[in-house]
């Protein structure tokens, strides 16, 4: 809880170290392993990657989207609506859990800043709620989604990609940001005691 507002575990993570030697990259492998130890198929369905806009990450863990076609009785002017019957227009995602592993999340930052993209902005809103929508000619929502992120950034491209609106807008501070040096070299993983 933080105030009357619940909280719930969505992890936005960002490692930041330098390219090569703050095995930034390598990070990710034994979190792979896991999920694959665990449960197989999930890695598959469910880690995904290439944030470009919040459209596209809606879509990601998007609802169902149906229709209601009236159901008439008659003919002429004697023809009346006597019910509804729902059709499905689009089916949804069954399992709106999903992991984003951005390796390269400067790119994400990049692609926030371009004029009209909503990307940070339903960040946010899945990071409140779970829950976010776009009102279009074309609704697309989301419901009790749970997604997490884990991206990986430089210094140098976090310092160059983030903006003032980023730091006053919230979108920043809904990440972990992590800064990670190497500690030791070795190559061949070290031996175990």
């Amino acid at each position: 809880m933080a105030g009357s507002k619940k909280h719930p575990p969505r992890i936005f993570a960002v490692v930041v170290g330098a390219t090569g030697k703050g095995r930034k990259g390598t990070s990710i492998s034994p979190i792979r392993l896991l999920f694959r130890e665990v449960e197989p198929d999930w890695e598959k369905n469910n880690i995904l990657s290439g944030m470009s806009s919040g459209e596209g990450l809606i879509s990601a863990v998007r609802d169902e989207v149906t229709k209601k076609i009236p159901v008439t009785e008659g003919k002429g002017k004697n023809k009346k609506n006597i019910d509804y019957e729902i059709e499905i227009v689009e089916d949804g995602v069954e399992d709106k859990r999903i992991l984003v592993i951005e390796e390269e999340f400067g790119k994400v930052l990049r692609v926030a800043k371009r004029e009209g993209n909503t990307l940070s902005a339903i960040l946010r809103e899945f990071w409140d709620s779970g829950s976010p929508r776009i009102l279009t000619k074309n609704p697309i929502t989301a419901t009790d989604a749970h997604i997490s992120i884990l991206g990986q950034v430089t210094r140098e491209e976090l310092r160059k990609e983030i903006t003032d609106l980023d730091l006053v807008n919230g979108h920043v501070n809904r990440f972990l940001w992590l800064v990670v040096e190497r500690s030791k070299l070795l190559p061949s993983g070290g031996k175990v005691s």
